[in-house]
């Protein structure tokens, strides 16, 4: 009887290793068929999941391809608004988009000389397959260097243009644009945005995603964007029309995860443990930030193992200046940026011989300590940029006079004087990278230390740059 057990039991198992290899056979050939549509789709990044290096550093593209298509005929640049970059690039076939499904990895090595700014992705194949995305590629010169960051949450867009009765920019896709004048000047080295980007997603959801992503594509820093409640339309739909729902990056020492709010679709919370599981594993990283619509809402939110901390969780979702939590880490919440003037968090990061510290006043977080307001009326930025010379590529001399009415310290604020070709100088920046562009023209991109100032009591920042020589042609060089 025994023996006949034994033997039954072993059939069994042996049946459930063909199915599950059968099966696994089916679902994987299904999978490349899906993808086997003649064009490119990019997975990641997406402007709302955007990948992160260092000059001469490597980013990872998840693209949806045929399956047939010469590995060896991919190409990648990378574009700003003014030339692009040829990357070099090698593609395999794997599991991608959280491994959930099968498409092409591309491992993308950028230049050396790329200068620090954000970048178009563009990803083509010489079987005629072409991609772009807009905001998707962040440069930044020493990922171990001090920074700061803005969050915003709740904008809730509900109509493209503000209302004429709401000056303050109420839940409007101008509110959203408004705000990149701001930030392009301050240079967050990203923007951590929990959720409810749209009012009641479920509904007219094509067109308030068009007009949130319309928005972003004014900004020259990138963005980490995750959902919310208001965001529920089908998850298919927003992965199309905006990215990932759930992600992380690594950014050097420093890691940053996104949960999804999983009221619908696919349950993300899994992979979100793995991935921050994994993390907490990997001695090289010293500072681990948890971004998320709220933590204790929602079908599925993510709070790490009292033996796996992290070191600090930004939310949303509550409309409040508010700590739940203070030990072992702070869990924040913030008001809404789309009710008024879209009021922002602003959180700064200090690199210390032991890693990472967040200076920024957390015990006083409820009283609004770590809240600035970025507009006035109508838009009005509270720090702002005005050149004395048009600043267009024909100039060989300029000046730039920054003007902050926020009372926080911008120490890696950025200005680009777009100038006619030749050797020059600056004074009140530290000149961080320069190129040419347009054949005779030179971008030279500046970082400055913006003070403190008030609505009442500004402070001034003057930028000047000057030819030493005008008849030098320079070479593409990364300072």
């Amino acid at each position: 009887m025994k023996s006949v057990l034994k033997l039954t039991a072993t059939l069994m198992v042996v049946m459930f290793s063909v199915c599950y290899v059968n099966a696994t056979s089916v679902l994987s050939e299904l999978s490349l068929k899906n993808v086997a549509d003649g064009e490119i789709t990019i997975i990641k990044p997406r402007f709302v999941n955007p990948e992160f290096a260092m000059p001469g550093g490597v980013i990872i593209a998840e693209v949806k391809a045929d399956t047939l298509l010469a590995a060896d005929g991919f190409s990648v640049t990378i574009r700003n608004d003014l030339r692009s970059w040829t990357c070099s690039v090698s593609a395999t076939i794997t599991y991608i988009n959280l491994g959930m499904e099968r498409g092409w990895k591309l491992t993308v090595t950028l230049p050396a000389n790329t200068p620090p700014e954000l970048f178009t992705l563009n990803i083509s194949h010489n079987a005629g397959q072409t991609e772009s995305e807009f905001g998707s590629v962040s440069v930044v010169k020493d990922f171990e260097t001090s920074f700061y960051i803005l969050q915003t949450t709740d904008e809730q867009i509900q109509t493209e243009h503000v209302l004429s009765t709401e000056p303050n920019g109420y839940r409007c896709g101008d509110a959203v644009k408004w705000l990149a004048a701001v930030a392009n000047i301050i240079n967050p080295r990203f923007i951590a945005i929990t959720g409810d980007l749209v009012e009641d997603g479920w509904s007219n959801t094509t067109a308030k995603y068009g007009w949130y992503t319309t928005a972003k594509k004014d900004y020259t820093v990138p963005s980490l964007i995750t959902r919310g409640n208001n965001d529920m339309c089908d998850p298919a739909t927003y992965e199309s029309l905006m990215g990932q729902r759930s992600f992380s990056n690594k950014l050097g020492s420093f890691y940053v995860i996104t949960n999804d709010f999983n009221g619908d679709g696919t349950n993300l919370l899994p992979w979100v443990q793995s991935d921050y599981n994994a993390a907490w594993a990997d001695n090289s990283i010293k500072y681990r930030l948890i971004l998320q619509h709220y933590h204790s809402d929602g079908e599925r939110p993510f709070n790490p193992s009292t033996d796996k901390p992290c070191n600090l969780m930004l939310m949303g979702h509550i409309h409040d200046n508010r700590i739940d939590q203070t030990t072992p880490y702070y869990k924040l919440g913030i008001i809404s940026a789309g009710d008024e003037y879209m009021q922002s968090g602003f959180f700064n990061f200090e690199k210390t011989a032991q890693g990472w510290k967040c200076t920024s006043d957390l015990a006083n977080h409820a009283s609004g300590a770590n809240i600035i307001t970025p507009l006035g009326d109508w838009g009005a930025p509270n720090v702002s940029a005005s050149y004395t010379g048009t600043n267009d590529g024909t100039q060989l001399h300029n000046n730039v006079t920054i003007i902050n009415k926020i009372n926080c310290n911008f120490y890696d604020g950025r200005v680009r004087f777009l100038m006619s070709n030749g050797k020059y100088t600056v004074t009140g920046g530290e000149v961080i990278a320069e190129y040419t562009y347009d054949g005779d023209k030179l971008a030279v991109l500046v970082k400055v230390d913006i003070q403190p100032g008030t609505t009442s009591s500004p402070s001034t920042k003057t930028v000047t740059i000057i030819t030493t020589d005008p008849s030098f042609t320079p070479a593409d060089a990364q300072f």
